[in-house]
């Protein structure tokens, strides 16, 4: 159930080299394993309203993480 295609593991290998060239080798280390659960929620689904779901959630979370370290 959890098997990882092909297509997915090669567009989060893709996506998170993208990340890497611009943000750095650790950005693209912690993207690959989130775009992965982007591609299979994708593939399970059929719908592209999962990994958006998923993205938003993720964003909002290091937004979140991020505003409250800061001390705001």
């Amino acid at each position: 159930w959890l098997a990882i295609s092909a297509a997915n593991a090669l567009t989060s290998l893709l996506f998170a080299a993208a990340h890497g060239l611009m943000q750095g080798p650790a950005q693209a280390l912690a993207i690959f394993p989130v775009s992965l659960l982007f591609g299979l929620a994708l593939e399970r689904t059929g719908r592209l309203a999962a990994p958006i779901a998923l993205h938003l959630y993720f964003n909002a979370l290091l937004w979140l993480s991020s505003w409250l370290l800061s001390g705001a």
